[in-house]
C-alpha cells in the first residue's frame, strides 16, 4: 500500500464564488426584471469587444493592453505600476453585495491591510473572452477613471486579478449612497445652500472631465454618489467616450 494520501482540494475563497445565495436572488431578479422590459431580442444582443492577444494568459493580456492597446489604458506616470503586475482580490475581504449595472457587479469590501472600506467592482466578461478580448466598454471605462484625477470623480485605486482567468476587479472609493436613493428617501428638500454645493460640485467635476477631453455620455442621479459628508461623486464611465480637443 502507498504511504501518500490524497491531499484535500483547494478550498475556494469567497472571490472565487459568483456570490452568496442572496445575493444570486437578487442577480435572477434583476436578470428577470431587464428581460421582462427589453424583450426576448436582448438576449441576442452581443457585446462589442476589443481584441487581445488569445495565446496569453487573460492577466497578462490585460496588462499588455494597458500598455499597447489604441485606447492608451494608463497615462505614462503609471507604466512602471502597470508592470509589476496586479494584486489579488484576497488582499480584500469580502462584505456585501451591493448592486449589478450593465458592464458588472459592485461588492463591498475591506482590505484586510488597512482596514479601509472600499467598492468593488467585478468586470463582466463573456464566456468567449479568451478569444473575442477584453470589453470594450470596461476598458473605455477603466481608461477613463485612471486618467481623470478630481475630487468629485470615482477615485480608482488599483486592478486586482482572481484565481480565474474571467475574475478582472475595479478597486474604487466606497460611498455610502447615490443622489437617487438619497432624493427619493429624504422627507425633506435641499436648501438652496445644499443645491448650489451640489451644482458646484457637479459642474467643475463635468468641465474637468472636457478639459481632458472626455464625454460621460451617462450623466443621471443614480451615477452620482452622494458621501455622508455632503461630497458629490461622478461615477460609472462605461459610455465614456475620449475625443480630440
Amino acid at each position: 500500500m502507498s504511504d501518500t494520501q490524497p491531499q484535500p482540494p483547494n478550498k475556494k475563497g469567497r472571490w472565487d464564488t459568483d456570490s452568496s445565495e442572496e445575493d444570486k436572488d437578487r442577480i435572477r431578479k434583476r436578470a428577470k426584471k431587464d428581460r421582462d422590459r427589453t424583450g426576448p431580442s436582448s438576449k441576442n444582443a452581443k457585446v462589442k469587444v476589443e481584441k487581445v492577444d488569445s495565446q496569453k494568459e487573460l492577466t497578462d493580456g490585460l496588462l499588455d493592453a494597458m500598455l499597447e492597446s489604441p485606447i492608451a489604458l494608463c497615462r505614462p506616470s503609471l507604466r512602471c505600476s502597470v508592470d509589476r503586475r496586479c494584486r489579488s482580490i484576497e488582499c480584500y475581504e469580502r462584505l456585501n453585495y451591493i448592486d449589478e449595472g450593465t458592464y458588472g457587479m459592485v461588492f463591498r469590501a475591506k482590505c484586510k491591510q488597512s482596514g479601509e472600506i472600499y467598492a468593488i467592482k467585478q468586470v463582466k466578461l463573456g464566456p468567449l473572452v479568451g478569444k473575442l478580448g477584453f470589453p470594450t466598454a470596461a476598458l473605455r471605462e477603466i481608461n477613463a477613471l485612471m486618467s481623470l484625477k478630481h475630487p468629485n470623480i470615482i477615485p480608482m485605486r488599483e486592478m486586482v486579478v482572481g484565481t480565474g482567468s474571467d475574475k478582472i476587479f475595479m478597486v474604487m472609493e466606497y460611498c455610502e449612497n447615490d443622489l437617487k436613493t438619497v432624493m427619493k428617501l429624504n422627507q425633506q428638500s435641499f436648501s438652496t445652500a445644499e443645491i448650489k454645493r451640489l451644482m458646484l460640485q457637479l459642474l467643475s467635476a463635468i468641465s474637468y472631465i472636457h478639459q481632458r477631453g472626455y464625454l460621460h455620455r451617462d450623466l443621471k442621479t443614480s451615477n452620482l454618489l452622494y458621501s455622508n459628508c455632503g461630497r458629490l461623486y461622478v461615477c460609472d464611465f462605461g459610455l465614456a467616450r475620449k475625443y480630440e480637443l
